[in-house]
């Protein structure tokens, strides 16, 4: 019985820390959609792209969108960084694009600051990733 307790407790929690993709479909062919989402997460330090498989990855890089604020007396923001993993699929038009953003988050001090704890993503960080993919798309219509 407390076997069944502690893998539903479990269950429980990794269900909270799944991050949900965020899904687009763009009218343009194949290699410039690549390109733009290769291009929109070009802020990440080290970046993954493999076109025949439509997968792209980045690195942690630091996550700057509403960082969480600690306490009432102090305005120490809690650090943030985030990993993309963009799938395309649909070799023709129009091109499906998923991104899911992986968030980790760790305390501005004391002893929760030594390490990064995951937490769900809100769709903030996937939403900007393909806002700036379509900022990239009309530039180059342009």
């Amino acid at each position: 019985m407390i076997r069944i307790a502690l893998c539903i407790t479990y269950a429980v929690f990794l269900a909270g820390c799944v991050s949900h993709p965020v899904n687009a479909s763009y009218s343009r062919s194949y290699p410039d959609v690549f390109a733009a989402a290769k291009e929109a997460v070009s802020s990440c330090s080290d970046v993954e792209a493999d076109m025949a498989s439509g997968v792209i990855t980045s690195s942690w890089g630091p996550g700057v969108l509403a960082p969480k604020v600690q306490g009432l007396l102090q305005d120490r923001p809690f650090p943030e960084r985030v990993r993309y993993e963009i799938h395309l699929s649909g070799h023709e038009s129009p091109v499906s694009v998923n991104v899911t953003a992986h968030v980790q988050r760790k305390a501005p001090g004391g002893p929760r600051s030594l390490r990064w704890e995951r937490v769900p993503s809100e769709g903030r960080y996937e939403a900007h990733l393909l806002f700036e993919l379509e900022k990239v798309l009309k530039g180059a219509t342009k």
